[in-house]
């Protein structure tokens, strides 16, 4: 990172962290096995091993050994079998959260389906894998060792972020600003800074002018009523005042103005100072938070930050168009990672994702949302839009060359629309319904985009229920109804249907 001139202070640099990382795991890692058998912790050693990782396992067979553990070794990782350790995940988790709230917990149990794979994780597990499956607990270790390493070299770059930006702001205090002096709204003197803001050649192309023509207006009004409360002595000192200027390169740019009174000889007279903006210091805050709520692999955003997101996306409805769900997920990927392996695996999900980013309007939001699934909110025209789009995205992929290290695939994806509608009465339905519409592409054989038959029905409804209130209308308006006969009621004759009040529409 460049250095800022002069001031005889050093700006601390931004520590190149990438060299220290080690995204794929290949160093020796730490672990705790939070088991009663010892054969488990033989069995997850091997495991890691083969999958390329030097884990060093600690033996848990009591929450007591465990904060043992936890206070005396650097544990990177928590696997616990479910099966054969007295405490449940939930307070194993409370308890490693006494000293390492960022710790990963992965479950581990015999058998494992969807429902108990969800119910794992919200009491808060990252993931739960059977025993059985090596290649999965490979997977997932690999994937919370890549995400828990960025979230802890990112946040070992806040301390020097932090210093950073105060050593930043030091600097540009002790710089020349930018200064005018302003009398009865007349320039009446500016500095060379206040000339290379405003793109100015010459001085003399300013002074004698009127100052808020320098300005948008839009913040004229404010500007005057800061000049006047200044040589009144009612500005607050400190207070800036955010302005809009038009700079001669054509940008509308913002700007801070600070202002106090100095009496010179001609009379009171107000000097504008435009006070430096850190918007770049800011950054690397920024930066840090938003990379912790994505996923590592699709820089997506993790399943709850999703969530979070499209609820409240929701709620409002679109200047024009509509919302539509996509669930989208690549076609027998567990056939591709037993060819090309389980690491490089993670690899091309990441540029499948990146080839789904790259098809996003600025209004979309999406997120990694279980397993290799990919699911997305988009702001299209109409869900058949939405089915467009899916499936010129199944047609891309199935024409793409995916490439790692010296190895290369081909692969297709499945897409499932669906737009919304007032048939779901929740989220969950509405997600569920794009979900079914993703299994209707897998049955049909995959590479393809489906849309959910429960809105594509609602729909046909809607524009049915159109046409009828337009012949409604129509006949309203021209008079066109008549007041019908209504059925008699015999005291021997049959039941019929009876009404309150019967009208008959006639024909145009």
């Amino acid at each position: 990172m460049t250095r800022l001139p002069q001031q005889n202070t050093d700006i601390t640099e931004f520590p190149d962290f990438a060299k220290d990382l080690d995204l794929n795991g290949r160093h020796s890692i730490s672990v705790a096995v939070l088991t009663t058998d010892q054969d488990d912790v033989e069995l997850i050693n091997s495991t890691l091993r083969d999958a390329g990782h030097a884990a060093h396992c600690h033996w848990t067979a009591s929450p007591n050994t465990l904060a043992d553990t936890l206070s005396a070794e650097n544990v990177e990782l928590l696997i616990l079998n479910c099966d054969h350790y007295p405490d449940g995940i939930r307070q194993v988790v409370k308890q490693k959260d006494r000293y390492n709230p960022e710790l990963p917990v992965i479950a581990m149990q015999e058998n494992a389906d969807e429902s108990v794979i969800e119910q794992a994780m919200r009491a808060g597990a990252c993931d739960l894998v059977s025993i059985n499956l090596k290649s999965r607990l490979q997977s997932v270790v690999s994937r919370e060792l890549r995400a828990l390493r960025v979230e802890r070299a990112l946040n070992s770059t806040l301390q020097t972020a932090t210093e950073y930006k105060r050593q930043l702001r030091d600097n540009m205090d002790a710089s020349t600003s930018s200064i005018a002096l302003v009398q009865e709204g007349i320039f009446s003197d500016v500095n060379d800074s206040w000339l290379k803001t405003f793109k100015v050649k010459d001085k003399r192309d300013l002074l004698g002018f009127p100052f808020m023509d320098a300005f948008e207006p839009e913040s004229q009004a404010a500007l005057k009523g800061a000049l006047v409360a200044t040589v009144a002595g009612k500005w607050q000192k400190g207070e800036k005042l955010v302005v809009k200027t038009h700079i001669d390169s054509g940008d509308v740019e913002e700007l801070h103005l600070q202002f106090s009174r100095i009496d010179l000889e001609d009379g009171p007279c107000v000097q504008i100072r435009i006070a430096p903006q850190l918007k770049v210091a800011e950054e690397p805050t920024k930066l840090v938070h938003d990379a912790l709520k994505r996923d590592p692999t699709t820089l997506f955003f993790h399943r709850a930050q999703f969530i979070e997101r499209i609820t409240k996306r929701l709620k409002r409805k679109p200047a024009s168009g509509t919302h539509c769900l996509v669930y989208m997920r690549p076609d027998n990927f567990g056939e591709l990672k037993d060819k090309i392996g389980v690491l490089d695996s993670e690899e091309i999900l990441g540029q499948f994702a990146e080839e789904v980013r790259k098809r996003l309007h600025p209004r979309d939001v999406a997120g990694r949302f279980e397993g290799t699934a990919i699911m997305a909110l988009l702001e299209r025209g109409s869900d058949r839009d939405a089915q467009v789009w899916g499936q010129q995205l199944s047609d891309h992929i199935s024409g793409r060359t995916f490439e790692v290290a010296d190895k290369s695939t081909h692969m297709t994806c499945t897409v499932g629309a669906c737009g919304v509608s007032e048939v779901f009465g929740s989220l969950e339905e509405f997600i569920s319904a794009t979900v079914d519409a993703y299994k209707l592409g897998k049955e049909a054989g995959g590479n393809t985009s489906c849309l959910s038959e429960t809105a594509d029905e609602d729909t046909k409804q809607r524009e049915f229920d159109a046409i009828w209130v337009k012949h409604l209308k129509s006949a309203l308006m021209d008079d066109r109804f008549r007041l019908a006969q209504l059925p008699i009621a015999g005291l021997r004759s049959d039941s019929i249907q009876m009404y309150d009040l019967l009208v008959r529409m006639i024909d145009e």
